[in-house]
């Protein structure tokens, strides 16, 4: 998954990193909300 960084315009990957004692797929769903704003509600 690619975001689109402005005021520059430039695309770069989606990243995180897990909190202390986080288990993966709540990380990538906190990750995916902070990121880009999306859910995974569909």
């Amino acid at each position: 998954m690619l975001k689109r960084i402005n005021p520059f315009s430039f695309w770069q990957s989606v990243t995180g990193s897990l909190d202390a004692g986080e288990r993966h797929a709540d990380a990538a769903k906190r990750e995916l909300v902070e990121e880009t704003g999306l859910t995974d509600q569909g």
